[in-house]
């Protein structure tokens, strides 16, 4: 009776850690194929850019106290008479770009 159940308990749980084996095997095969594709997709894009250039269009200008970016305090807050202005160009919908912008806390401003 219990000898019985033991054995079979014991067979089950072999085969229990070979299918997880194979599974785990499975995965990183997988996980393997998929950094692999990823990394061709980045290459390709890095390619396309460098044959074709950069391209951007001007969504605004900024305006501030500073003359240039340098010496431009890291987090404005801290320095008081530290303002600036976004002025977008006529092309951008300020309606649609800015929509939702209020519910956030911070804005990062990209620029080249």
């Amino acid at each position: 009776g219990a000898v019985a159940v033991f054995l079979l308990l014991g067979r089950r749980l072999a085969a229990d850690r070979e299918e997880l084996r194979v599974e785990r095997e499975k995965r990183a095969q997988e996980r393997k194929g998929r950094t692999w594709a990823e990394r061709q997709l980045r290459e390709a894009g890095t390619r396309q850019r460098m044959e074709a250039g950069w391209s951007f269009r001007a969504i605004g200008t900024a305006s501030s106290c500073y003359k240039s970016r340098c010496g431009t305090p890291r987090q404005g807050m801290l320095v008081n008479s530290s303002r600036a202005v976004i002025q977008l160009s006529i092309h951008v919908n300020p309606g649609a770009s800015l929509d939702g912008l209020d519910r956030y806390s911070h804005l990062w401003v990209l620029y080249v």
